[in-house]
């Protein structure tokens, strides 16, 4: 169990990356939280709390159809979530009143550094890849 705090300074740190707070899925929200969910088929990565849990909600390279799951409670299993479902799966978290953290490449506080629908693409995409980048997980999901 870990602060949000130590989580988004360790992310920032080594990757870069900071941590957007999505706590309603209206459009209507502030511009960057609506800019987000209207592209939210190209987020990379999520970060959820549920009380003092965390866990991740990962798309891959050659998977970029379904989100997975990945906690330490279950470390032999990720629930894949297809990406067109994802937004019911966030709506019920928000109703169990979860935090909900998009990951973002961070480039700076500059206004011309902004995320935009020009940038949106690359920005959501802020982690390395990974070994699972380069595996077709196809396999593990194919009776959803």
């Amino acid at each position: 169990d870990y602060n949000i705090e130590i989580l988004k300074v360790a992310l920032r740190n080594v990757f870069n990356i900071e941590f957007i707070q999505i706590d309603a899925l209206e459009r209507n929200t502030t511009s960057v939280q609506s800019l987000i969910l209207s592209n939210i088929h190209n987020v990379q990565a999520l970060i959820i709390q549920q009380n003092n849990h965390y866990y991740c909600l990962r798309r891959f390279r050659l998977t970029k159809d379904y989100f997975f799951k990945i906690d330490s409670k279950f470390p032999l299993y990720h629930e894949p979530i297809h990406r067109g479902h994802i937004l019911n799966f966030l709506r019920a978290l928000l109703a169990n009143h979860s935090n909900i953290y998009v990951l973002v490449h961070y480039t700076s506080d500059h206004a011309d550094d902004q995320l935009s629908i020009d940038n949106i693409e690359t920005r959501l995409w802020p982690l390395p890849d990974a070994p699972a980048d380069l595996e077709c997980l196809l396999d593990l999901h194919q009776t959803q």
